[in-house]
């Protein structure tokens, strides 16, 4: 790894992370990083340098190799021999992957929790989504993805299925790199607002079938929005328009 490399790693690292997570704790390093990945403060794609992690957390080499073996783990960090680690990116296949994933799962779970709204964390979230900001700046990105995922979270965690709970506890990390993405694009977080709102509308009014299609609806088009605007290239929109409406793919 040349000097070149070791510096710019190093910066990017600093820059994600807090300077009072200094405390030499395994535990303090892999929440910070594990949160900088999440969070998109660490874009994917970008290098994490072991060195840069031991000197901020004032941590050997092994606990951060344990760290980066861990979010390797949980499909967060990528390692490569004699290449080092990075932050996972995600390509054409997981993508579709997840929202098929999300698709079996939060749908039916918007359902079941507008059978029974718990119309005080509607009220608290109806609150939070009248104060966002819809302008294409980083913190009002942030602010519309953040919100976001706390309607989801909201969704699932009133459906009161343990199973579906668990289904997309693991999806959770997924999610939020795909989210990372999300924020990168104001008119994907603007359309993704409107439809978190429909979805609100229909938990609020205890519309079962109308917050499981607004559900359905709003995952289908959030991944097409991805597919057109960052793997076009790549020539996913077929398959995933023929995914959509149920079909197999052309060719």
């Amino acid at each position: 790894m040349d000097l070149v490399y070791q510096w710019y790693t190093h910066q990017k690292v600093a820059a994600a992370v807090p300077v009072s997570s200094r405390n030499g704790s395994k535990e303090v390093a892999y929440a910070h990083l594990k949160r900088a990945i999440l969070s998109g403060a660490l874009r994917p794609g970008a290098p994490i340098a072991e060195r840069a992690l031991a000197q901020r957390y004032r941590l050997s080499r092994t606990p951060i190799r344990e760290i980066l073996h861990r979010l390797h783990h949980e499909q967060l960090v990528v390692l490569y021999p004699r290449r080092g680690a990075f932050v996972r990116q995600l390509e054409t296949r997981h993508i579709l992957e997840i929202f098929d994933a999300r698709e079996a799962v939060e749908p039916i779970a918007a359902r079941l929790a507008a059978a029974f709204p718990d119309h005080p964390a509607l009220d608290r979230l109806t609150r939070e989504f009248a104060a966002l900001r819809l302008e294409d700046t980083p913190d009002a990105r942030a602010a519309l993805v953040a919100a976001g995922r706390r309607l989801h979270d909201h969704v699932v965690r009133a459906c009161g299925n343990s199973y579906l709970q668990q289904m997309y506890a693991i999806l959770r990390n997924q999610s939020a790199l795909v989210r990372a993405l999300t924020r990168q694009r104001f008119e994907i977080e603007r359309e993704s607002y409107a439809a978190h709102l429909r979805i609100l509308s229909a938990l609020r009014e205890g519309d079962p079938e109308g917050a499981e299609a607004g559900m359905r609806d709003h995952l289908r088009t959030t991944r097409e929005h991805l597919m057109r605007r960052f793997f076009t290239a790549r020539g996913p929109r077929t398959r995933t328009r023929a995914r959509a409406r149920g079909g197999r793919p052309d060719g």
